[in-house]
């Protein structure tokens, strides 16, 4: 399992192959309309048009634009914390 307290390089390769072992998807939430698609496509008896679920004339329902002053201030933050970004 992948730990935030003690990152290391062996720590990050066992997490990805734990997805690799465990999921047959993982999507990102920026990108959720086109994962809804990709879930379409591979389970269709459960994910029938789920991506109209997302989208209206083309428009991500669910996205909101951020402030700079947050995008900045949630920048500074991360910086601090000990969760590894990259």
């Amino acid at each position: 399992m992948f730990s935030f307290r003690t990152p290391s390089e062996a720590s990050l390769q066992r997490a990805k192959q734990n997805v690799i072992q465990y999921y047959t998807l993982v999507g990102i939430a920026e990108e959720l309309p086109g994962f809804m698609q990709v879930l379409e496509h591979i389970a269709p008896r459960y994910f029938k048009s789920a991506h109209k679920v997302f989208t209206d004339n083309g428009k991500d329902l669910f996205y909101s634009p951020v402030s700079f002053a947050i995008q900045k201030f949630t920048a500074n933050h991360m910086g601090k914390s000990n969760v590894l970004i990259g």
